[in-house]
């Protein structure tokens, strides 16, 4: 990721430093942390981490941008935190949602 090469860290990672130091809750920091590598927390239940991960993932193919990351849904994740089940029906919440409109 060019974010790495130029800041040496992660949106994710920047993202979870500002909350922590906004004094946000450390389940939603979580959630920010991991979201694009939710199978490297070591929560292993249903969380504000797999929140933000499918929901950010879906989005993204939703509503494609040119700095979309394109990592797929870790739905092994899912399975080992007992869930596996549920990523059929959030995808169905997902895209019967309405499409977000850009800010830009």
């Amino acid at each position: 990721m060019a974010e790495l090469k130029v800041l040496g860290c992660s949106h994710a990672e920047v993202g979870a430093f500002l909350l922590s130091m906004w004094g946000v809750p450390n389940n939603v920091i979580e959630g920010v942390a991991w979201h694009n590598h939710a199978s490297e927390c070591i929560r292993l239940e249903l969380s504000t981490v797999v929140a933000t991960h499918f929901a950010s993932n879906y989005a993204e193919k939703r509503n494609p941008f040119w700095m979309a990351d394109g990592m797929p849904p870790d739905v092994a994740y899912l399975g080992k935190i007992g869930c596996a089940d549920r990523e059929q029906g959030w995808r169905c919440i997902l895209q019967d949602a309405p499409p977000t409109r850009s800010l830009a």
